[in-house]
């Protein structure tokens, strides 16, 4: 009897969805490459955010649209790493976080660096930074 009070606690666990999140070694490979990059060279500086790119379905979308609300996503793209890099305040350094979600509040202010790193191939694609153009030549 003391089992079948156990299996529905059991059954609830099962169903728990996983954060699917970028992992530590995904993220030492993004900074890898924007090391490389002159307007974030600083990355101790910068409160660095990470999550896997959204995927959106056509329908999902449509239903956002029509009922007023932003579209949730269906899972995430896990080859393609997103980031926000925003300059950490002045009284401490900065911060690394893996997100499950993309957060909600790195804006798009001075200094602020947004961009993609796609894990098969090493492309690194950068919006808000000065040397982008380097970067592609």
């Amino acid at each position: 009897m003391r089992r079948l009070s156990i299996l529905p606690l059991l059954l609830l666990s099962a169903c728990a969805t996983r954060e699917i999140k970028p992992a530590e070694a995904e993220m030492d490979r993004v900074e890898a490459a924007l090391a490389a990059v002159p307007c974030v060279a600083r990355l101790a500086s910068l409160d660095r955010h990470y999550y896997y790119r959204p995927r959106y379905y056509a329908e999902e979308i449509a239903a956002a649209k029509k009922e007023g609300r932003p579209p949730r996503s269906s899972n995430r793209v896990t080859s393609v790493v997103q980031f926000d890099l925003v300059p950490a305040p002045a009284d401490r350094a900065g911060a690394r976080t893996s997100h499950a979600v993309p957060p909600q509040g790195p804006g798009a202010g001075d200094g602020a660096v947004h961009g993609a790193y796609h894990l098969e191939t090493g492309e690194l694609d950068l919006a808000g930074c000065a040397s982008a153009a380097d970067v592609a030549a």
